[in-house]
């Protein structure tokens, strides 16, 4: 579907009773403070079209195409009507921000006493915001009641809707949460000059980073209320600051957005992901990382896990190459002697520095050969990350709409696939939160404390996408379950979690009540435990209640995707030795035997 990350599309429980999404568009209203009639009309779709094509298959075994057609019809009106909606109020919401920030722009050299004071300022913002949220709530609901009446569609047609009408998606698609990206980067600047912080200083990115680093999922139903409580005390950091947006939309996406793409490398035995699952000291991973479909120079990655008794933290260092030379590097071909010659070309580099890059190819290149790497994942997702310039303690990201792909058709010789296959992908539901920390993690802000600790995030350390991706796409082959896999059934989204009194869109923050389990089967950082055998994720049902699942696994062609692998008790977590530059073993099938 073109959804993206959708809402959870496996609802609501209202003390402990599963409620019927009728009544969940009410309270969905409700909580908007948006009319009920600008909604999607899913009582109306139901009875008038949906209704005649299950009494159509009652009477005559199958429901005739013509109802199809009626049905795309009414639903392509609704979503008009919608788009219309939000298009409207997108422009409403966008003109009073304009004016804000006009309004403080001359009203700073005024010496009038009437002049709003920074208090007053910051809490128009924050009205502001929450108008934002709503509208984004507002059309996260509207897709998850598209994609539930598709699927009582589906249910009873013998085509399926995207079968009938293939290309429907590509032309009736919604506002996302990167649509407000240009909003989101005003309102960051707005409360930045509220701070009295510079918004232009352009940040230094380095290639050897140590800190401590904690990863939360976000519903997407959340995912613009924590940007809104982020912006009020870190700006968003400048991905192209010598960009000036002008109020070009399309100039404030270069800003404030990277597309980021990533190739994990593994054999066959998945000896990187086994190693990395166990919390093993010094367990590495190696990818090779590209930014907004750039990819001439390419940022050659390794992360190595260090446990907390050892003096060094856990660390990501990484040197660049032309794209032209990575076959080549990973083949043993392009020696080090080569590499240090093209560093002594910039006058820029220190002669320490060559040094440093010149043992981290030499390492990385030695890891390659002896443990038959090869492509494994892709992960291609926008990030969006929160900053303040020149000060590097709190550094905070988002990943919006997180895909995961396998790279295993990978021809031999190639460092990645030129076209990931769509037919294994995976969708992830949710967002990805990173706090990052520098120095000693008892002194972070009081804020971040608050937002960690809050209804809107859920907990996930030591969450890897390399690992997730590696669990889902190629469950066949692995020994052990992330122990996130568990979390996946869990209601994360904050309308699940209580208030405790708290009023407004910037709540107190308070820590929801923990389950305390520890499940069987799975593995938790610091150990392996053999999975005790293959678990069933949730199905939607096609009724009109909702249960949860986690909507991920469902493929882009709308089948049921296996997550949690079986044990494989003949999987060598060692991986093979051979000499850098000899060839690797042919093509293989995802999932596929050795």
């Amino acid at each position: 579907f073109f959804f993206g990350s959708l809402p959870s599309a496996f609802l609501r429980y209202t003390c402990g009773i599963m409620v019927k999404f009728r009544q969940y568009l009410v309270a969905a209203a409700e909580r908007a403070a948006i009319s009920l009639s600008e909604y999607i009309d899913y009582k109306a779709l139901k009875k008038a079209h949906i209704k005649q094509i299950v009494n159509a298959k009652k009477a005559d075994g199958r429901a005739p195409v013509e109802l199809s057609y009626n049905f795309m019809e009414a639903l392509h009106i609704e979503i008009q009507r919608v788009n219309a909606y939000s298009n409207r109020r997108f422009n409403e919401l966008n003109e009073k921000l304009v004016n804000l920030i006009d309004r403080k722009s001359k009203e700073e050299g005024s010496s009038s006493s009437e002049k709003p004071s920074k208090e007053q300022y910051t809490d128009l913002a924050n009205k502001l915001g929450e108008e934002f949220v709503c509208l984004t709530s507002y059309i996260a609901v509207n897709k998850l009641a598209i994609d539930k009446i598709v699927k009582k569609h589906d249910k009873h047609c013998t085509l399926a809707f995207l079968e009938l009408f293939p290309q429907f998606f590509d032309t009736h698609t919604l506002l996302d949460i990167t649509s407000f990206d240009g909003q989101i980067l005003m309102l960051s600047d707005f409360y930045a000059s509220l701070r009295g912080e510079s918004v232009d200083k352009a940040l230094q990115v380095g290639t050897n980073f140590e800190r401590q680093s904690i990863k939360y999922w976000v519903h997407p139903e959340d995912m613009m209320t924590v940007i809104m409580i982020v912006i009020q005390n870190l700006p968003v950091f400048s991905f192209k600051p010598d960009t000036a947006p002008d109020g070009d939309p399309a100039a404030y996406r270069r800003k404030c957005i990277s597309d980021i793409k990533s190739t994990y490398y593994d054999n066959e035995d998945l000896f990187m992901f086994h190693t990395r699952m166990s919390r093993e000291e010094g367990a590495s991973l190696i990818r090779i990382r590209w930014y907004d479909n750039k990819d001439s120079l390419l940022f050659v990655e390794r992360k190595i896990h260090h446990e907390m008794w050892v003096e060094d933290g856990s660390t990501k260092e990484r040197f660049v190459l032309p794209s032209k030379k990575i076959d080549a590097f990973i083949a043993g071909k392009y020696t080090s002697a080569e590499f240090v010659q093209s560093l002594e070309a910039n006058p820029k580099m220190k002669p320490e520095d060559i040094e440093y890059q010149k043992g981290l190819f030499e390492e990385v290149q030695k890891r390659f050969g002896k443990h038959d790497l090869f492509p494994s994942v892709r992960t291609h997702y926008p990030r969006m990350a929160f900053q303040i310039p020149g000060d590097a303690r709190v550094r905070l990201s988002l990943d919006l709409d997180v895909r995961m792909m396998s790279e295993w058709h990978c021809p031999p010789g190639h460092w990645r696939s030129e076209k990931p296959g769509e037919e294994f992908s995976y969708q992830f539901p949710y967002g990805i939160m990173e706090v990052k920390l520098q120095g000693d993690p008892e002194q972070k802000p009081q804020w971040i404390t608050d937002l960690m600790e809050s209804k809107f995030c859920e907990a996930v350390p030591k969450f890897s996408k390399f690992g997730h991706g590696t669990a889902t796409l190629h469950p066949d082959r692995c020994r052990v379950t992330p122990y996130w896999f568990e979390q996946m059934d869990n209601q994360i989204e904050s309308i699940y979690k209580p208030d405790e009194g708290a009023v407004g869109l910037y709540r107190e923050c308070r820590p929801p009540a923990q389950k305390s389990r520890t499940p069987r089967g799975v593995a938790h950082p610091g150990e392996i435990v053999r999975s005790p055998g293959r678990i069933s994720p949730s199905r939607v049902p096609a009724g009109d209640s909702f249960s949860h699942a986690p909507e991920g696994f469902l493929g882009r062609n709308g089948s049921q995707t296996r997550l949690i692998p079986s044990p494989r008790s003949d999987c060598s977590s060692d991986g093979e030795e051979r000499e850098a530059g000899a060839p690797r073993r042919g093509p293989r099938a995802p999932g596929g035997p050795a």
